[in-house]
């Protein structure tokens, strides 16, 4: 039962943790459309053969150009559908954009998350057919993450007065950073890691706990790691919460295996001094906090140097391929509220007067009162429909995309949660955003602070 406790369940926690390392692996990727990916095709190929390419690889659910119809629930032979073939506001034909690159050489496919997995089947379908297409959502793993915390690591242990118990932690986020190998993951890592070295100072020492407990800045260089990554992603934050629990299982083992070595003496040396009368900054400790500010710092110039690719690509068309997409910064493309405006002239011009030019451009508040003909019980009956331009009109417009009969652009954007316009991106990247640079900003300051604060004390 002793050995159980203090070998067996520690090291069960070990490798329970490096199989979910091994098989949850998180790689940063390019995707200009939440839960779908874009495939380009050359546009001189020929549609029809793309997507019978598409159904022989098991595809049926895609978005093309070719699919696309009315985006109107009604019938095809009412007087709505019909002016809305007719495009009022020009909708239709700008929403054509979606199925292009900025320079009109490739025709793109939106496949979604539930039929990613023919993607691949359909690359090769294609290939075998001497059609070359791409998707967007390539994998881009910034190894500069990866190289600022091996760095920092084997810093670490150099100057460690525990070399081999501070290896034997850091293998844990340096292993977690090479399986997830985002930006925000290597700068926590590098502070958890910092945390696990300033904390090392009280190996061994009486009341070590209470005064770890105790010291804000212990504290903060533990949770914040934790924020950061949350903030990141849940995902990659849960995950991340079994580098703490590894390390300290990792930790307990040494423990013990250094007791049963010392078991060995007659005479066993005890440290005097309890914790609570060391100062936790000392010489080399400061040394580590400046070297933990450096290696937040590098990954932040990497990930703001991989941001400014991504926006130089965006004005560049000869710099990439140029997709679609809700994060571009210049927007030429329909959105939703294009689409809901768009509906509403379609549902209601066949009912307007044509003495009145204004009521077209002035949508917002207007109501349009019509009849409807119905026949009921053999007879034909009268009855009056209204519809206001108000807010439950765009919640109807938008509601109504589901009930269409194909699989429309417009399905893809309501499930971005975005009603605005688009514009062209980049089709590659590392899925950099200026919300994770705000984010490695503010966890350069955590180190940063202490390090201001050595400087004033000098």
């Amino acid at each position: 039962m002793k050995y159980l406790k203090q070998f067996v369940l520690p090291l069960s926690v070990i490798i329970v943790s490096f199989l979910v390392f091994q098989f949850f692996r998180v790689m940063p990727t390019s995707r200009l459309w939440n839960g779908y990916t874009v495939v380009y095709v050359p546009v001189k190929q020929d549609s029809s053969l793309v997507g019978k390419t598409f159904e022989d690889a098991g595809c049926s659910d895609y978005i093309c150009l070719r699919n696309q119809k009315v985006p109107l629930a009604v019938s095809r032979f009412s007087p709505e559908y019909s002016f809305g073939n007719g495009d009022p506001d020009g909708y239709l034909e700008k929403r054509r954009g979606y199925f292009f690159d900025f320079s009109r050489e490739y025709t793109l496919y939106y496949v979604p998350d539930s039929a990613r997995h023919c993607i691949p089947d359909v690359i090769k379908r294609l290939g075998a057919r001497n059609v070359s297409a791409g998707i967007n959502s390539s994998s881009a793993c910034p190894w500069m993450s990866i190289v600022v915390v091996l760095g920092f690591a084997l810093s670490l242990v150099w100057f460690s007065s525990r070399r081999l118990l501070m290896l034997l932690l850091n293998f844990f986020p340096v292993y977690f950073t090479v399986r997830m190998p985002f930006y925000s993951v290597a700068s926590a890592s590098c502070i958890f890691m910092a945390a696990v070295f300033l904390s090392l100072r009280y190996w061994n020492r009486s009341g070590a706990v209470k005064t770890l407990a105790a010291s804000m800045a212990i504290l903060l260089f533990f949770i914040s790691p934790l924020l950061l990554v949350f903030l990141t992603g849940l995902k990659v934050g849960f995950l991340f919460l079994l580098v703490p629990v590894s390390v300290f299982a990792a930790g307990y083992i040494y423990f013990n295996l250094s007791l049963i070595y010392e078991s060995r003496y007659s005479f066993r040396p005890v440290l005097i001094r309890p914790a609570s009368m060391i100062p936790l900054m000392n010489r080399t400790n400061r040394m580590i906090i400046n070297l933990c500010f450096a290696g937040t710092f590098l990954v932040l110039v990497a990930a703001f140097f991989s941001l400014k690719n991504v926006s130089f690509m965006e004005s560049s068309s000869e710099s990439g391929i140029l997709l679609p997409s809700k994060n571009a910064s210049k927007k030429d493309l329909p959105g939703l509220d294009d689409y809901v405006s768009w509906r509403w002239s379609a549902m209601t011009f066949p009912y307007q007067s044509l003495n009145d030019s204004g009521n077209l451009k002035n949508k917002k508040g207007q109501t349009v009162v019509f009849p409807r003909y119905e026949e009921k019980n053999g007879k034909i009956t009268e009855s009056v429909n209204s519809i206001t331009y108000d807010e439950n009109f765009r919640k109807d417009s938008v509601s109504s995309i589901d009930s269409l009969s194909f699989n429309s652009i417009e399905s893809m954007l309501k499930k971005q949660g975005y009603t605005g316009r688009s514009g062209y991106s980049g089709a590659g990247g590392s899925g950099v955003s200026a919300f994770i640079c705000v984010l490695l900003v503010l966890a350069m300051l955590v180190p940063g602070m202490f390090c201001v604060r050595n400087l004033k004390k000098k």
